[in-house]
């Protein structure tokens, strides 16, 4: 058992504690500035995905974001650019760029890809049950994924308040 006498090293706590301290510092105000110099990239939709889901994650991201308003509507149209060119070049015939960075511009490219993407609730409970009663685990999918799936096609029924058997 070693003994250290405190009398005699009365400092040895300080200089010991101080390293600990100045790292516990430097890193707080390091990631601090880091979270307010960090920017929300714009989700990107994928054709897997349903709009009404999409449609939420741009709303909470243009809600917490720090782009300015007039930018948002161009960032969101110029995602779509990357999975569906087609439908990014419709949105900058159909809306326009002048219309795009008005500060109403945001809710009018969510007013255009609800005509676009959207589905009415009936389309969307048939889409997903069909999906339901057509799961199947594929060969070279795991057990895990497989039940995965079904488990989150059943939650989208359950929050489509339809009824399983």
């Amino acid at each position: 058992m070693v003994s250290i006498n405190f009398y005699k090293y009365k400092h040895t706590k300080t200089v010991l504690l101080f390293p600990v301290l100045l790292v516990s510092v430097v890193s707080s105000i390091f990631f601090c500035k880091m979270a307010t110099k960090c920017k929300l990239e714009v989700p990107e939709y994928k054709p897997e995905m349903s709009y009404s889901y999409y449609k939420d994650l741009i709303q909470s991201w243009a809600d917490c974001t720090d782009t300015p308003k007039a930018q948002k509507a161009i960032k969101v149209a110029f995602s779509f650019n990357k999975t569906n060119p087609k439908l990014c070049e419709k949105i900058f015939t159909v809306v326009t760029r002048d219309k795009l960075i008005q500060n109403d511009g945001f809710e009018a490219l969510v007013k255009f890809l609800d005509g676009e993407l959207g589905k009415d609730d009936l389309e969307e409970m048939v889409q997903i049950y069909d999906r339901y009663e057509n799961s199947r685990k594929l060969p070279g999918d795991s057990i895990n994924k497989f039940i995965s799936d079904f488990d989150h096609t059943i939650n989208l029924l359950k929050a489509k308040k339809v009824t399983v058997p």
